[in-house]
C-alpha cells in the first residue's frame, strides 16, 4: 500500500482513499496525555501541602493526648544525638526520645544521624570507616555551641544506660549511602536491648523495611514503626520511603508484615491529611509526624489526629 503524507493535516490518506492517523497527531495526543499525567501527579503531591496550608491551626481539645517525641534528643537546645541532648530531653519531660544509629567499622551501634562525620563532628569521612575508639576522639558538640565542646558520639549502649527506662526510646536504623543496608545492625541492636532488659521501653523505626523484618524475627515484642516521606493512596497511588514506589502501600500486603505486627507509621508532617490519619487509625496503626518545630504546625498535627509529634523542642506547648 502506498501512502502520501501532508504534515499540515492531521491525517494520512492512502491512494485508495482510506484515512489513517498522521504520526504527528499521534505524537501530539501522547504529549497531551503526558502533560495531563504530570499535572495529575503534581496535584496529588501538592494536595496535602495545600490542605495544611489553608486549614486553621485551631485550638486543641483538652482531652487530646499527643506524644511529644524528642528528635535526636532536645536537639533545639543541645547538639543532636549526644548524651547532653538526651539528658535535656529527659529534664524537659519528653514523652519519648528518638535517636539514629549507624555501625562503626568494628560493628558497634553508634548514635549519629548522618552516614558521614562532617556536619556534626570535627571528623571527616564515613562513620563506617572508623573503629569506635577513633570515633570517640571526635568532638560532637562544638559545632552547636562552645559550651558543648568535648561532647562525644555516644554508643547506643551508653544512651540506654543514661535513659534507663525513664522514657521510651525510638531507635531509628540508618544505612550507609555507599554500602547501603547494614546486615548486622538488627542482631547488634537486639543484643543491646536484651542486655538492658529494655524490650518494654525501646521501639525501632526505619525507612528500610528489611530492618523491621529482622527486628520482628529477633525481638517480636519490640514495637515497630515504618517511616515514609509520604503515602499517596488511591488511583495511581504511590509512596516514598527509601525510594519512589508505584502502588498503594498496604501494611498487610504479602511483602510486608501483617498490620498486627506493625505498631505505627511515621510521615513527613506536610504530607498528612485528616482522612489519611483516620484510615491508618482504622487499620489499628499509630501515626506520627516529623519534624515539627513551631506551635502553629503542632496544633495542626494534633487536630489532624496525629498520635505523636517528633520535634526538636519537646517542651513546646501546642
Amino acid at each position: 500500500m502506498l501512502f502520501y503524507f501532508d504534515i499540515w493535516r492531521p491525517a494520512c490518506i492512502t491512494k485508495k482513499g482510506f484515512l489513517i492517523q498522521h504520526p504527528m497527531r499521534i505524537l501530539r495526543r501522547f504529549i497531551r496525555f503526558l502533560l495531563l499525567f504530570v499535572v495529575f501527579l503534581l496535584a496529588r503531591l501538592l494536595y496535602p501541602l495545600l490542605y495544611q496550608l489553608f486549614i486553621p491551626a485551631g485550638s486543641v481539645h483538652a482531652d487530646r493526648q499527643t506524644l511529644m517525641i524528642a528528635h535526636r534528643g532536645a536537639s533545639g537546645v543541645a547538639p543532636e544525638n549526644t548524651l547532653a541532648a538526651f539528658a535535656r530531653a529527659l529534664d524537659q519531660g519528653a514523652d519519648m526520645l528518638e535517636l539514629d544509629i549507624h555501625l562503626s567499622r568494628d560493628g558497634i551501634p553508634v548514635v549519629i544521624h548522618d552516614a558521614t562525620l562532617e556536619r556534626t563532628t570535627n571528623g571527616h569521612g564515613r562513620v563506617v570507616e572508623y573503629d569506635l575508639a577513633a570515633l570517640k576522639q571526635l568532638d560532637a558538640g562544638s559545632w552547636f555551641a562552645k559550651e558543648y565542646a568535648g561532647e562525644r558520639i555516644p554508643t547506643l549502649d551508653e544512651v540506654l544506660t543514661l535513659v534507663n527506662g525513664r522514657a521510651p526510646v525510638i531507635i531509628e536504623f540508618k544505612w550507609d549511602k555507599e554500602e547501603g543496608y547494614y546486615p548486622q545492625m538488627a542482631t547488634k541492636v537486639a543484643t543491646i536491648i536484651r542486655a538492658h532488659q529494655a524490650s518494654d521501653w525501646c521501639w525501632v523505626q526505619s525507612f528500610e523495611q528489611r530492618y523491621l523484618d529482622e527486628m520482628y524475627r529477633l525481638l517480636p515484642e519490640v514495637p515497630l514503626v515504618k517511616c515514609f516521606i509520604g503515602v499517596w493512596s488511591g488511583p495511581l497511588g504511590f509512596y516514598y520511603d527509601t525510594g519512589f514506589h508505584w502502588g498503594n502501600y498496604r501494611p498487610d500486603a504479602q511483602i510486608y508484615r501483617p498490620a498486627a505486627h506493625l505498631t505505627g507509621l511515621n510521615f513527613y508532617y506536610r504530607t498528612l491529611t485528616r482522612s489519611q490519619i483516620a484510615n491508618w487509625h482504622q487499620a489499628g496503626l499509630q501515626v506520627w509526624s516529623y519534624t515539627v518545630n513551631d506551635s502553629k504546625n503542632m496544633n495542626k498535627q494534633v487536630n489532624l489526629g496525629a498520635d505523636g509529634i517528633i520535634t526538636n523542642y519537646p517542651d513546646a506547648n501546642y
